[in-house]
């Protein structure tokens, strides 16, 4: 009978392989954070000045959609890094060396397999949760109470059906690092077949971080650097876990 983890065991055991490694995880972080938010500056600005230009300081629903659209497509981009992140992770919890660097692995021959992941992995939240943006943008220009109850609707159906989506493709990113010579396909199928039966597990872990996140706002944000490292081992621990159980019944 397989025996997994619970979600105290792999915090702890998060907390023991970081000791010591606290620093190199926030300074790797950081250099990701750093990236993501000059990229996005530079791709977002220009959309933000031309509607400014055209419209003035009136926000449309033309910019709502532009900046959407955009916002999405930039989060796909910047996606490919996350394959680095579960590699550098990945390192530590199997003991070998890490840095920075390993942020970079989509660079290393891996940029279309790690964009066709991403896009699979952030596509779902940015279709379904999509109507419920343009209702709410709508609402808010016109306090009618009918679409604000549609927007709440659509919102819940769209976390609904997008959530279990991204649950099931989570662990994409570390098959990607274990099977480098397999097809995206078949990454994205293996992810599902890992995954089933352990969604679950994977949304009460991240719902058991909602108190960090508060201790993170209240932090001004400071915590960032600190807490989504830990984060972050928690989830490559899982996967190694969900991998140790299926070596009897390979893929």
């Amino acid at each position: 009978m397989n025996r997994y983890l619970s979600s105290s065991d792999l915090k702890d055991k998060a907390k023991g392989l970081l000791t010591g490694k606290y620093g190199t995880s926030a300074l790797t972080v950081f250099v990701l954070f750093l990236i993501v938010f000059l990229l996005a500056f530079i791709v977002e600005l220009p959309v933000a000045l031309f509607f400014t230009l055209l419209n003035g300081e009136e926000t449309t629903l033309s910019y709502v959609v532009t900046d959407y659209v955009i916002t999405g497509a930039f989060s796909i981009l910047a996606g490919v890094l996350d394959a680095g992140l579960a590699l550098f992770f990945l390192n530590i919890a199997c003991g070998k060396p890490c840095g920075v660097s390993d942020l970079f692995y989509c660079f290393k021959g891996n940029f279309g397999k790690c964009l066709l992941i991403s896009g699979a992995v952030n596509l779902p939240e940015l279709v379904c949760m999509c109507p419920y943006e343009i209702l709410s943008f709508l609402f808010d220009n016109t306090d009618n109470l009918a679409l604000g109850l549609a927007a709440i609707l659509l919102g819940i159906l769209g976390l609904v059906i997008y959530i279990p989506i991204t649950l099931g493709l989570s662990m994409s990113y570390y098959l990607l690092l274990d099977f480098p010579g397999r097809s995206v396909k078949d990454i994205l199928k293996m992810s599902l077949k890992l995954m089933k039966g352990h969604k679950g597990r994977l949304f009460y872990i991240e719902c058991s971080f909602i108190p960090l996140a508060i201790l993170l706002v209240l932090s001004l944000g400071v915590g960032f650097f600190w807490i989504t490292p830990y984060m972050n081992m928690v989830y490559a621990l899982f996967f190694l876990d969900l991998m140790e159980n299926r070596q009897a019944h390979p893929f």
